[in-house]
């Protein structure tokens, strides 16, 4: 009797881990930027589970980079954050892997608005994760 109760208990243990091994991976795929593209000056970053994120470049009220001790579903440990919305209650806005060549394209085109500057963004890179660092702000008119 002991060993079959053992036997249940360890084939329990089994499906469990199994199955929770399983929901991780779907949630990561469904993480996992597919396409990340700047056309016409929006940069729109579709993710596995057909979500998708846009921030127009000239409506861009803050650009932050995060950094994260660990991977995010694409391989990264930054991202910059290009936010429409200065309003933590209503975020609006896209997340730009860096690190993983998906966010190359977007990269350049940032900089070359002037939306971050290398300089910054090395010192920022270079910090100790996890960090949080505002790379720029829309002056006020």
């Amino acid at each position: 009797m002991p060993l079959l109760v053992a036997t249940v208990l360890v084939a329990l243990f089994a499906v469990a881990f199994t199955v929770r091994r399983r929901h991780r991976a779907a949630r990561r795929e469904a993480a996992r930027t597919v396409s990340l593209t700047v056309v016409d000056g929006v940069v729109r970053r579709t993710l596995g589970d057909g979500r998708t994120e846009s921030a127009v470049l000239d409506r861009v009220n803050v650009v932050e980079l995060y950094r994260t001790p660990v991977h995010t579903a694409d391989g990264a440990t930054a991202f910059l954050m290009l936010s429409e919305s200065i309003d933590p209650d209503t975020p609006r806005g896209c997340l730009v892997p860096l690190g993983v060549d998906l966010g190359d394209p977007a990269l350049e085109v940032l900089m070359a608005r002037g939306l971050v500057r290398a300089e910054r963004l090395d010192a920022a890179m270079a910090r100790r994760a996890p960090s949080r660092e505002t790379l720029w702000v829309r002056p006020e008119e």
